[in-house]
């Protein structure tokens, strides 16, 4: 993939369930153990095996990657808030991270079981917080796969966009993954990545 992206800022990759592989690999470029990848999974799409399965098809050794990455799996909006607005800012800072990996970050804040209000407050206090994060000097990926309308909770995508510094939408289709640039720069490629294309198995 041969695009004008640069790698810093906020940078938001939208779309089906291929955006957690696209966001994923762009996050892992520059992981290694001395400034590892910092991952917030709300998608439940990540795990060890995968990773190590990922590892060998990128021709790295699966321990030198490992060791380089750091997952922590949030289930409830209310873990999201946690990982994101108390401790991510500090994890950067301890463990010298190479960037951020918010996979599913909007999935925990479309639980029906949550209150328009609170999925309200947690949002805007997550968003805040990126806000502040992508003027670090690393990226800050957000991998949200597409979600059905939720009622009060329809502009979170939308607002997400717009204080994203970069916007991509990827789709799987026919076992590559079509790619359009929205922002800042409009564009369209095609990727075949040669890694299992991830799922988001937190309703399964």
């Amino acid at each position: 993939m041969s695009t004008p992206f640069s790698g810093t800022g906020l940078i938001l990759v939208h779309g089906d369930p291929a955006c957690l592989t696209v966001g994923l690999l762009l996050g892992l470029r520059a992981a290694a153990p001395a400034s590892p990848l910092l991952i917030v999974d709300g998608s439940n799409a990540l795990n060890p095996y995968l990773l190590s399965d990922l590892a060998r098809r990128m021709g790295r050794r699966p321990e030198a990657l490992m060791a380089g990455v750091f997952i922590s799996r949030v289930f409830t909006a209310y873990q999201m808030e946690a990982a994101v607005v108390d401790r991510l800012e500090g994890a950067v800072a301890a463990r010298r991270s190479c960037g951020v990996l918010l996979a599913g970050l909007l999935d925990p804040l479309h639980d029906e079981d949550l209150s328009v209000a609170e999925a309200r407050r947690i949002f805007h206090r997550v968003l805040a917080t990126l806000t502040r994060l992508a003027a670090q000097p690393h990226p800050l990926v957000v991998a949200a796969p597409f979600h059905p309308p939720v009622r009060g909770r329809e502009g979170f995508g939308a607002q997400l966009a717009a204080a994203a510094d970069w916007v991509f939408r990827a789709v799987s289709r026919e076992g590559r993954i079509e790619i359009t640039g929205e922002k800042p720069v409009p564009g369209r490629w095609w990727w075949e990545p040669e890694v299992p294309l991830l799922a988001a198995r937190r309703w399964c």
